[in-house]
C-alpha cells in the first residue's frame, strides 16, 4: 500500500505548536491515496494477508472467484453458492451445512465460542472453556474442535477453529444432531483433505475505481505500519487501536459483522430490533450505523462505525478495555466525522 500524504503550511505550524505537550485534538490533515486494492470477499487467503507490497511490486493472486483452499469433496456432498463469511460453502445429506471461513485476526477463541454459545440459547462460557476443548490437525497447524448441541436440541454445532498469527480458518457444520453425527467422518476426511489453494498470476476481477480517503489525527494518535486488510491503524496509548478497513460490496452484511464485533466483546449478537435502534452518524454523504460496544471498565469493548458506500463499505473500529475506550469516545468521533473523499 503506498501512501501519499500532503501537509500544508498551516498544517505544518500546528504540528510544531503541537509538540508542546498539549492534549487538546489539532486539526492535522493527512491525504492518502490507497493504492493496493481492497479485500474481495472472495479473495484467496494469500491476498487477504499479504504483506503491503509497492507500487511497483506484481500483484499475486488466484482469479476472481476462486476458493482459498483445494480439497477433496465428500461423496454424498455438494458445492452451494458462496455467500458473504463462506469461503467455502457446502451441503451433506440431511440438510446439513458446512462451510469455510477465512477471517483476519480481530477476535479471541472465547469470543467465538461465546457467539457460538448465544447462537445456540447456551451459557457464556469463561477461559477454562477453551482449555478444554480438543485439537485436531488442520491445514498443518492445530485447530480447537467444537462440538454443541442447541438447548432446544434441534441443532448441532461443530467447528473448528484455527487462529493464526495471520489469519483465523473455520470450519464449521451444522444442522440436526442425527444428521450431524451421521456426517462427522466425512467431515473428518473433508478438513484432512484441506489444502492451500495454488496461487495464479492475475488481476483483481474488478474494473471498479478504488476509493481514497483523507482524515483529521488527534494529535495524541500516533500512526503504526496496518496489519492485514487495514488501510491505516493508530495506536492511541493505553494498549487502544483504531485502524480503518476497506471491502468491496456489503462487506459480508451488517447484521454479520455487527455479531463478530460482538463476539470479540464478549456481548450476545444485537437483535434486528436493536442495529435499527442504533446511531447513525453523516459520514461521507452516507448514515453510518455506530456501534458502541462497551462493558465494565476493565472489559475488552469496540466501538465501530460502518460506512456503505456506492462500491465498497468502509469500517472505522477502536478497540481495547472499555475503561479506556469510554475516554477517547469523542476524538474517535471527531475523526470519524473528518473523513472525506479524495479520489
Amino acid at each position: 500500500m503506498i501512501l501519499s500524504r500532503t501537509l500544508t503550511p498551516t498544517a505544518c505550524a500546528v504540528l510544531l505548536a503541537a509538540c508542546g505537550g498539549s492534549d487538546r485534538i489539532v486539526d492535522v490533515q493527512e491525504a492518502r491515496a490507497v493504492k493496493r486494492p481492497a479485500p474481495r470477499l472472495d479473495a484467496t487467503s494469500a491476498e487477504r494477508f499479504a504483506p503491503p507490497r509497492s507500487e511497483s511490486a506484481p500483484m499475486g493472486g488466484s482469479q476472481s472467484g476462486a476458493e482459498p483452499f483445494a480439497y477433496a469433496l465428500p461423496q454424498g456432498w455438494a458445492k452451494l453458492s458462496r455467500v458473504p463469511m463462506r469461503d467455502i460453502n457446502l451441503t451433506a445429506p440431511g440438510e446439513v451445512q458446512c462451510w469455510v471461513s477465512v477471517l483476519p485476526p480481530s477476535s479471541t477463541a472465547l469470543a467465538h465460542l461465546a457467539r457460538w454459545h448465544g447462537q445456540l440459547g447456551l451459557p457464556a462460557p469463561d477461559a477454562t472453556a477453551i482449555d478444554a476443548l480438543p485439537r485436531v490437525p488442520l491445514l498443518g497447524g492445530e485447530a480447537m474442535r467444537v462440538d454443541l448441541r442447541g438447548a432446544d436440541g434441534t441443532k448441532r454445532l461443530i467447528a473448528s477453529m484455527l487462529l493464526a498469527p495471520a489469519r483465523q480458518v473455520f470450519v464449521r457444520m451444522e444442522g440436526a444432531p442425527d444428521a450431524v453425527e451421521a456426517q462427522l467422518a466425512a467431515l473428518r476426511r473433508f478438513e484432512e483433505s484441506l489444502r492451500e489453494a495454488p496461487v495464479v498470476a492475475g488481476g483483481d476481477g474488478s474494473d471498479e475505481p478504488e476509493p481514497a480517503f483523507g482524515w483529521t489525527v488527534p494529535p495524541t494518535w500516533k500512526a503504526v505500519t496496518p496489519g492485514p486488510m487495514m488501510l491505516q491503524q493508530f495506536d492511541l496509548g493505553d494498549e487502544v487501536k483504531c485502524w480503518l478497513t476497506l471491502l468491496r460490496g456489503d462487506g459480508g452484511g451488517t447484521e454479520n459483522n455487527i455479531a463478530r464485533w460482538c463476539g470479540f466483546a464478549g456481548k450476545a449478537p444485537l437483535g434486528s430490533d436493536e442495529i435499527e435502534a442504533l446511531e447513525r452518524w453523516d459520514v461521507l454523504g452516507a448514515r453510518a450505523i455506530y456501534v458502541p460496544l462497551l462493558g465494565d471498565d476493565g472489559k475488552p469493548g469496540l466501538v465501530g462505525i460502518m460506512i456503505p458506500l456506492a462500491t465498497h463499505t468502509l469500517y472505522v473500529r477502536m478497540s481495547g478495555s472499555s475503561g479506556a475506550l469510554k475516554g477517547r469516545l469523542e476524538a474517535f468521533k471527531t475523526f470519524c466525522t473528518s473523513l472525506e473523499r479524495r479520489t
